[in-house]
């Protein structure tokens, strides 16, 4: 059984200061900038000449089980209806800060808050109701038009693709000037499919040579957009990986059954169970982001490293558990819920049949940190938002894997001496 990919609906609750689930923000920095947000609100022919662009930076100490013996610096691009900061908490509470060093730029452009008629498909309206999403906060986009993906290029007006295509130059050409070089890039969604066109760019020496230092480009919920232009059907070559979610909207699977067409050499796929979402870096995938890493650069590695190989079904982090240990969590959800624990089995859901609310999760998780013997110390942020973000159909199977999940990390692990 997969871990549980994480949903939007987690990713807006982790934005939260107020919410009981936040990732402290203690390894995330903003950089010193000269202009508010409201600069991003673009003429088509803007200039960044004198500007100063604000990034969230997101770094970590931690090279647990990494085999980096340093770090690649990657430009981050997040997705449509967020904006760095969310996605800096996301990245460092799914784990992506041990293998990289972030920086994260907002978009081009103001956007908003997502719109009425996608809140229920993204798991949104409880944190809605909750304020947990606030409606009135400040989110961006990058132009690029998610919902006309599947559109011809050529039927977009010229003067459409050119102002995307401009501001796309300008700003990654000052992104790189004032926060480069890249090793490598990497984007979610609309962010990845603004990156796919600056690839194109780059490699057309149309970037007066930015990007240039960037080897290799991670892409997760890919697609294309079409006021890229010719950009868009340009084959790339840069070294990719693509991440994706088996039961993503209709619209993105078909877009990334195909999206390794507009590549040649090293290309790579990964797929997790959920949605349109950032999925936990397990094991296999964090083997497939240093493979990617190992074919494209060179002096990140240890020169002993070798990935771990799985068979196609991914063996679940169960393994990291004795029975004993399974046992005791078992007995902890019954004792949290008031119930014998032969009244459920794995599979049996946390809301429907057991009622284990958001205080029933935390309890469970404080519980199990003395009883597995984790350490007063021992954060359980991360593994509680997993089960936060799915509550509606979360599982004791789930929690058995988180708790898995919670003993792997809790090895003592030594970093890779380089």
């Amino acid at each position: 059984m997969k871990l549980p990919a994480i949903t939007i609906a987690a990713l807006v609750a982790a934005a939260t200061t107020s919410n009981a689930f936040v990732v402290p923000l203690s390894s995330i920095t903003t950089a010193t900038h000269s202009l508010s947000s409201s600069f991003l609100n673009l003429a088509p022919t803007a200039s960044f000449a004198d500007t100063t662009i604000p990034v969230e930076h997101l770094s970590s100490l931690d090279y647990a089980i990494t085999h980096l013996v340093k770090k690649p610096k990657v430009l981050f691009f997040h997705g449509e209806y967020t904006n760095e900061k969310f996605a800096a908490r996301l990245l460092k509470m799914m784990g992506y800060d041990q293998v990289f060093d972030f920086i994260m730029p907002p978009a081009m452009y103001e956007g908003t808050a997502c719109p009425q008629e996608l809140q229920d498909g993204l798991e949104l309206g409880p944190l809605i109701k909750k304020g947990m999403y606030p409606l009135d906060g400040d989110y961006f986009k990058w132009g690029g038009r998610f919902e006309q993906m599947e559109q011809d290029p050529s039927s977009f007006k010229e003067e459409e693709r050119a102002s995307f295509q401009d501001d796309l130059r300008q700003y990654v050409t000052k992104l790189d000037e004032q926060y480069g070089p890249f090793d490598g890039i990497m984007g979610f969604c609309e962010g990845g499919a603004a990156l796919n066109i600056a690839i194109a760019m780059a490699e057309q020496g149309k970037l007066n040579g930015a990007l240039d230092s960037a080897k290799f480009f991670i892409h997760m919920a890919p697609w294309v957009t079409p006021l890229g232009g010719d950009y868009a059907t340009m084959t790339k070559t840069m070294p990719t990986l693509t991440v994706a979610g088996t039961n993503d909207f209709d619209m993105f699977v078909r877009s990334n059954n195909k999206y390794s067409e507009g590549f040649t050499g090293y290309f790579d796929e990964y797929s997790h169970n959920g949605r349109h979402n950032y999925p936990v870096l397990n094991d296999k995938l964090r083997n497939k982001i240093l493979s990617l890493v190992d074919k494209s650069t060179n002096g990140f590695l240890v020169e002993d490293w070798e990935g771990t190989i799985y068979d196609d079904d991914e063996s679940s982090l169960l393994i990291s558990l004795t029975e004993e240990q399974k046992a005791t969590v078992v007995d902890l959800i019954a004792e949290v819920i008031g119930r014998d624990a032969d009244d459920f089995a794995p599979q049996t859901t946390l809301t429907d049949e057991l009622e284990m609310d958001s205080l029933h999760i935390s309890e469970f998780f404080s519980l199990l940190v003395d009883e597995l013997g984790f350490g007063d110390d021992f954060d359980t942020k991360a593994n509680e938002m997993r089960i936060f973000g799915k509550m509606s159909d979360a599982t004791v199977q789930n929690l058995l894997d988180e708790a898995a999940l919670m003993e792997k990390s809790s090895e003592v692990l030594v970093p890779p001496q380089g």
